[in-house]
């Protein structure tokens, strides 16, 4: 018969990497830095990733306005208990509860602002910033603007 497609079995064809994974790829083993779209920031291993996940190792988090920089994030294994009575609701948390650490964090992607590779071979002076000397108008170590 002419004119007939020719037959294919029904498999899909792999999907090509996108930019994120292909770049994501050569971290994986490696600590990155994960900035949210409410500013939080995750640091830890990369340990795997798809184009929708990251799951980091290590984590320490820094929160937006945090003075004390980077700092593990916790979690409270009380279970809270709510009873429900004629005056209104009440909760009470279980008294042998512990503070743990997390372990693994698993990050969507689609709520991520920036990722970058935590490394000292990743950086450079910027050439917007300075560094103020002993100027007795500025304190020494204090971060100045360049003006353009």
């Amino acid at each position: 018969m002419t004119g007939q497609a020719s037959w294919r079995p029904n498999r899909e064809e792999p999907t090509p990497m996108s930019l994120l994974q292909t770049k994501l790829k050569i971290l994986v083993g490696q600590e990155i830095v994960v900035v949210m779209e409410d500013n939080r920031a995750f640091r830890g291993t990369l340990i795997e990733f798809d184009a929708e996940t990251l799951v980091l190792r290590n984590v320490v988090e820094a929160l937006p306005n945090n003075a004390s920089g980077w700092e593990e994030p916790t979690s409270s294994t009380g279970i809270v208990q709510k009873v429900v009575t004629w005056q209104g609701v009440f909760s009470h948390e279980n008294t042998n509860a512990d503070i743990v650490k997390l372990k693994d964090v698993m990050i969507q992607t689609a709520h991520v602002l920036r990722i970058w590779e935590w490394s000292l071979k990743n950086v450079e002076k910027p050439s917007h910033v300075e560094m103020a000397g002993n100027s007795p108008v500025t304190m020494a170590g204090t971060r100045v603007t360049r003006k353009p």
